[in-house]
């Protein structure tokens, strides 16, 4: 894996609520996913990666972004 390009400081503090809210759990596949963009970008997401990313991540984070 490439080193990463650009951390993303405001998904990761996003993920770690939804982590701290019970929403998601550290150590789950959605979790390391969601890790993975977080440091690597979306666009470094394999297919099934991203279909579980848009399943499982995209919801939790739109739903707490409203």
């Amino acid at each position: 894996m490439p080193a990463p390009t650009r951390i993303d400081f405001d998904l990761d503090d996003r993920i770690e609520a939804l982590v701290a809210s019970g929403q998601l759990e550290r150590g789950s596949a959605a979790y390391g996913i969601a890790q993975l963009v977080i440091h690597y970008g979306r666009d470094s997401l394999l297919p099934l990666q991203r279909e579980l990313y848009e399943t499982e991540i995209t919801p939790l984070l739109a739903a707490t972004a409203a």
